[in-house]
């Protein structure tokens, strides 16, 4: 568990390339350390992501992330790339090793993965013909209804992989980490309703919302304790609201259906000779499951 509100959501020092090199080196078995190259390539809001060049002919990606819900969060990833991999067409990359712990010479959580060629769709988007943005979203809808046809899950939460297969576990969600949430006594799932879920969910904002409201009152400031009181209001009237919407017991033998909570351009990749061919980045584990009947 994280000692602090803080600790986990911000860098304390950057991951160094070396450190990075000498994991790829032994996990990757590679005898001669001039065959392997690292170097940065972007950065998110929790990951920081590298290219790692073997020789002349193969080409890595690793992927160093903060412990923003330690193990929890890539046991999530990992188990979503691997329910896709297994029952669907999505195409997502191929896991070659990771540590979920911080206990290695990077110092984070990392995962290394294959390098798929391409740039994202955001980069490329006001580049495309018309024609290929039609396909691209027409492969994304083809995908969807992939899943929605195939998912079988009657629970709500993030995948986890079990030794009888894929089940849907605690939701690693930014409003279940942010902050002071990470330590709040919460039911985290798996969740049975949409009920069971959103009281969990408001159950954080209410409480967020009070610890804020009587730390702008002890500091004296005036603007920030209107402002918390205004949404611990708002808190209040959709708890009040949430049993006229989502009763307790209305979802529970609903299906539940894998979705994707930022697909956003940046998270698409696509193919440089063929635009709308793509890769979907599954990289943050709350990707989980939601009612889709």
């Amino acid at each position: 568990m994280l000692p602090s509100s803080c600790e986990g959501l911000v860098w304390g020092y950057e991951p160094n390339i070396d450190d990075i090199k000498a994991v790829c080196q032994t996990t990757l078995q590679l005898d001669d350390p001039a065959h392997c190259a690292v170097s940065f390539l972007t950065s998110g809001g929790f990951n920081k992501i590298y290219v790692v060049d073997v020789g002349y002919d193969q080409r890595f990606v690793l992927r160093v992330s903060l412990p923003v819900d330690p193990r929890h969060k890539m046991a999530g990833e990992l188990a979503t790339l691997g329910w896709l991999s297994q029952h669907s067409t999505v195409p997502v990359p191929t896991v070659i090793a990771f540590d979920d712990t911080r206990d290695n010479k990077i110092g984070f959580e990392w995962i290394l993965m294959d390098h798929v060629s391409g740039t994202s769709a955001q980069t490329r988007w006001r580049k495309m013909t018309m024609e290929d943005k039609k396909t691209l979203v027409e492969n994304i809808a083809r995908y969807h209804a992939q899943l929605l046809d195939i998912s079988t899950f009657q629970k709500i939460g993030t995948l986890k992989e079990t030794d009888s297969g894929f089940i849907p576990d605690r939701l690693v969600s930014m409003m279940f980490f942010w902050g002071d949430h990470y330590n709040f006594d919460v039911h985290r799932g798996s969740f049975r309703s949409s009920h069971g879920w959103l009281y969990s969910f408001i159950f954080i904002m209410i409480k967020g919302k009070v610890l804020a409201m009587d730390k702008a009152v002890r500091e004296g400031d005036e603007e920030d304790a209107d402002e918390a009181m205004y949404n611990l209001r708002i808190a209040k009237e959709l708890y009040l609201l949430l049993p006229e919407i989502f009763t307790p017991d209305e979802d529970t033998d609903d299906k539940k259906v894998l979705w994707h909570d930022d697909l956003s351009l940046s998270n698409i990749w696509t193919n440089l000779a063929y635009p709308s061919t793509i890769d979907i980045i599954y990289r943050a584990s709350h990707k989980g499951c939601l009612i889709a009947e």
